[in-house]
């Protein structure tokens, strides 16, 4: 079952990666090319992560509605 909250909380949580992954430095050579992203399917046991790189991050966000799912989540 869906946890509006706990959905919320887990896209809180993404932006807040995407925001510190924006600050670094351009070129930094320690900065990763894909980040680690919470689950935002809101099931109350998911404790699934997504890679992504920002601009597929960026491209999920862009789209209204639409949410950070791992693979098989609804």
């Amino acid at each position: 079952m869906r946890d509006p909250e706990k959905a919320a909380l887990m896209r809180s949580v993404n932006d807040g990666i995407a925001l510190f992954a924006a600050g670094l430095e351009p070129g930094d050579p320690d900065a990763p090319n894909r980040w680690s992203f919470v689950c935002e399917c809101g099931a109350r046991d998911c404790v699934a992560w997504v890679d992504l790189d920002l601009a597929a991050f960026g491209a999920i966000r862009s789209r209204p509605d639409s949410i950070v799912v791992a693979s098989g989540h609804p």
